[in-house]
């Protein structure tokens, strides 16, 4: 099962909970634990199935992350030293500020 991606995990652990929706949550993670998930990781795909019937997770919150310009790289750069050898390879080491 480690092998899987984990929209196919989901869909596997999904498809199980639903045939067997009559008995508890315990009879999917104990079945799916053997096979090397982990319990809490059953669990919450359990509870996406009962409460919005989809194993999609929600689009996480916040403010995406933006490339750091030019500038403000060579800026920093000069300020704080080129820590690894050269700005090509810092910059991709530091894409996000």
């Amino acid at each position: 099962m480690e092998h899987l991606k984990e929209n196919e995990r989901q869909n596997i652990v999904a498809k199980f909970y639903r045939t067997h929706i009559h008995l508890k949550n315990v009879f999917t993670v104990n079945h799916f634990i053997q096979m090397g998930i982990p319990g809490s990781t059953i669990y919450a795909i359990c509870a996406r199935v009962d409460k919005h019937n989809s194993t999609q997770k929600k689009p996480k919150s916040g403010r995406p992350a933006r490339e750091m310009p030019e500038r403000l790289m060579v800026s920093w750069v000069f300020h704080y030293g080129n820590l690894v050898g050269n700005l090509k390879s810092t910059r991709d080491m530091l894409v996000t500020y």
